[in-house]
């Protein structure tokens, strides 16, 4: 992503010079956002989502969340799963609140 060009000339040549070393021409954002909608498959029927996922750029890592229509149209399972600093964890909610399963752990040392 290129970085738009910005009007210097009321910027001290000095302060210039560190900030275009320090940023460089193509600053890279720190995570991406995405937007998803889909279905989760039940047996044997599928349930309409919406997700977001975020990633992390500069280090490995992402969260993942969930929102489907549950049993009835007032109830809702939210569910999340992420991997952050080297832990992950999957959670799922009854309507945002209630806990029904949280599974969390870190990689184990022989796995590095």
């Amino acid at each position: 992503m290129a970085v738009p060009e910005v009007q210097t000339a009321s910027v001290p040549a000095i302060i210039h010079c560190f900030a275009s070393r320090m940023v460089g021409r193509d600053a890279a954002p720190s995570a991406v956002w995405l937007p998803q909608t889909g279905e989760m498959r039940t047996a044997p029927d599928a349930v309409a989502a919406v997700h977001r996922q975020v990633i992390s750029v500069h280090q490995p890592g992402f969260a993942w969340f969930a929102r489907m229509n549950a049993i009835a149209p007032l109830l809702s399972a939210h569910i999340l799963d992420s991997y952050v600093d080297g832990a992950g964890l999957l959670e799922a909610r009854l309507s945002g609140s209630l806990p029904l399963a949280r599974l969390a752990g870190r990689r184990p040392a022989w796995a590095s």
